[in-house]
């Protein structure tokens, strides 16, 4: 599973950071790229489709915090028309 993977990923990176620093910080580099283009795909998908209403209930938040999110994740304005 994703949790699982995160989780040896975070181990490896633990154990690259003791051995090479560097490679270490490239390894963080590369995933935070990831992470946000992943974020950005997932945000669309979720913004075409779900409700504000359905998202906040499966994700735990209010719908305000909802919408914050996806724009952050997508990469989009909160103050767009």
């Amino acid at each position: 599973t994703i949790t699982l993977l995160l989780d040896q990923l975070e181990a490896e990176i633990g154990k690259l950071a003791t051995s090479s620093p560097l490679a270490a910080v490239r390894a963080v580099r590369r995933i935070e790229t990831t992470a946000a283009e992943a974020g950005s795909w997932a945000a669309r998908a979720v913004q075409a489709d779900a409700t504000p209403e359905q998202a906040a209930v499966a994700l735990g938040l209010t719908e305000a915090a909802v919408r914050r999110e996806l724009a952050r994740l997508g990469r989009w304005s909160l103050y767009q028309a």
